[in-house]
C-alpha cells in the first residue's frame, strides 16, 4: 500500500511539474505575444505620425503654392487695372482736348 501510494504521489508529483512546465511556456508565450504587440502599436504609432507629418508638409506646399498663385493673379489683375486706367486717361485727355478746343472755336466765332 506504501508503494501504491508513492507510486501515485510521483504520478501527482509528476503531473504537477508537467503543468507547471506548461503554464511557464504559456507565460512566456503570451509576454512574446505582448512583447510584439507593443512593438506593432508603436510601429503603427511612427507610421501615423510620419503620415501626419507628409500630409502637413503636402498642404503647406499646396497652400504656399495657392498663395504665389494668388499672388500673381492679383499682379496680372492690377497691371491689367493700371493699363486700362491709362487708355482712359489718354482717352479722357484726347476728349477734353477736343473739347477745350470746340469751346475756343465757339469763342472765336463770338467775336
Amino acid at each position: 500500500m506504501l508503494a501504491d501510494a508513492q507510486e501515485e504521489a510521483g504520478r501527482i508529483v509528476a503531473k504537477a511539474q508537467a503543468e507547471v512546465e506548461e503554464r511557464l511556456k504559456t507565460e512566456s508565450v503570451v509576454k512574446e505575444a505582448e512583447a510584439r504587440a507593443q512593438e506593432i502599436v508603436r510601429e503603427a504609432e511612427n507610421r501615423a505620425q510620419n503620415l501626419v507629418r507628409d500630409a502637413e508638409t503636402q498642404a503647406r506646399e499646396r497652400l504656399d503654392e495657392a498663395q504665389s498663385a494668388a499672388d500673381q493673379e492679383v499682379e496680372e489683375a492690377d497691371l491689367y487695372a493700371l493699363q486700362t486706367l491709362r487708355r482712359l486717361e489718354t482717352q479722357l485727355n484726347n476728349f477734353l482736348s477736343a473739347v477745350q478746343k470746340a469751346i475756343a472755336t465757339m469763342e472765336e466765332r463770338k467775336k
